[in-house]
Formats: C-alpha cells, structure tokens, sequence
C-alpha cells in the first residue's frame, strides 16, 4: 500500500516551506484529523504552523534577510552538489577514484550536515572543510577532478560573509533565527503525523482500521513531487548560471 514520500523539507525556501505546508493543512482539514486519526499530533502541529505563517511575515519585510537567504542558499546548493560529486566517485569504475571517493566521503560525514546549521556555525565548517580539501586531501581532490566544486565552494562562502557583513543588525538576526527555529519545530510536527500515518498504514489490519488512507496519501505525494520537482529545476539552473540562486533555507 502506497506509504507518504520521504521529503527533504530543509531543503525548500521559506515562501515554499510554509507554502507546503499550507497545502498539507489544508489536506488535513479537508480529510478531518479525527478521520485520519491524528488528532493529538495535529493539536501540536497547528499552533506552530501558525507561528511559521507570523515568522514569515516578518522576515518579508526584511530586504536584508532575503538577500542572506539567497546567498546561504547558493552555497547550500553547491554543497549538496559537491557530496553529489563525491558519492558518484564511489561508484566510479576506477578503484582509484572510487578510494579517493570513499576518504573524502568519510571527511564530509565528519563534518554532520553542514546547511543545517546556524549561519556562523556553517560558515566555520565550510572554511575548514575547504582547507582540508586543499591540504591533507588535496591528492584525492584532483583525483576524483572535483577543484572546481571546491573553488566555487569558496566564492558562495565568501560571498554569503560579504552579504552577511554589509548590514548585520540585532533585529535582523532576531528575526532569522526565529524563523529557522520556527521551521524546525513545524518540520518535527509535520514529521510526527507522517510517521503515525505511515505506522496505521503499515497496521492496519491488525489496529482494525477499515479507514482507506489512499487518497489522503495520494493527493500528498502528489504535491510532494512537485516541490521536489521544483527544486531540482532550481539546482540545474543554479549549477549551470553565474547569477545568484532563488535557493534559500531556514533563513
């Protein structure tokens, strides 16, 4: 029985987040959560939804906010474009590549999930992952021929610090933070009711649940695939364009 897609919800810009988030509400209430069964996880889930749709106002009215979010989200891109550079190297057909590969898959997991983390923290780590790749693993850099992942690393990076410092006020890091710890707690909520949907799916025959969660599953994968749809167009344009990226994260 079709189960609820797996989504990379950090992965999408504020205006999409809450937007998906929108159309999954709106699911919810069309189907009823009672129906669906979900009542005490959809009672944690509203009220921070709502706080993400205020959160969101807020930072619209910051010119400098979204100027960040553009700019950390160019290099969030180029990040996930250099680990999918090294993880296609460990299915290289050269054992070579693929042990180059596999060492500076190792470094990249050492460093956790790098654009998750706070603006500052993430520039940190993408400076020091940058030297490791131009030091001790510069060998297997060019070996697996990704130098120019790691240049254009360096010039997001560079360029989201110059963003950072042309107008980086109290106020407007108030504000990015409370969005970004906003996303995450609707991100938990949200990820909440579909583990409980995909665990009544999986049993229902023995929880004796004779409701069909079919379409409700449906009509979310439905627009699950069109976001996802929608942000690998933006990846292709990004890597194949000198202009600055509409991608954006938590911001």
């Amino acid at each position: 029985m079709e189960q609820i897609k797996d989504f990379s919800l950090h992965s999408l810009q504020n205006e999409e987040h809450y937007k998906f988030q929108c159309d999954f509400d709106g699911l919810v209430q069309l189907y009823t959560p009672a129906t669906l069964r979900i009542e005490a996880a959809y009672n944690l889930y509203k009220p921070v939804f709502e706080g993400e749709g205020e959160a969101l106002n807020l930072v619209r009215k910051s010119s400098y906010t979204q100027s960040l979010s553009d700019a950390d989200g160019v290099r969030d891109t180029t990040v996930d474009g250099l680990e999918d550079a090294i993880k296609s190297g460990l299915k290289h057909f050269n054992p070579a590549v693929r042990e180059a590969a596999n060492r500076l898959k190792i470094l990249l997991d050492s460093h956790g999930d790098i654009v998750r983390k706070s603006y500052d923290k993430e520039t940190a780590d993408i400076t020091k992952l940058i030297s490791e790749l131009r030091g001790n693993y510069a060998a297997d850099v060019a070996t697996l021929g990704i130098t120019d992942w790691v240049n254009e690393l360096e010039r997001n990076n560079n360029n989201f610090v110059e963003v950072q410092n042309s107008r980086y006020d109290e106020q407007g890091n108030k504000t990015r933070l409370r969005m970004k710890s906003v996303r995450k707690e609707v991100d938990a909520a949200y990820n909440t009711i579909i583990k409980r949907i995909n665990s009544m799916i999986l049993l229902k025959d023995d929880l004796g649940i004779d409701f069909d969660f079919g379409p409700f599953v449906s009509k979310l994968n439905q627009r699950i695939d069109n976001y996802v749809n929608n942000m690998a167009r933006r990846s292709g344009r990004n890597q194949t364009s000198d202009e600055p990226s509409e991608d954006g994260k938590q911001g």
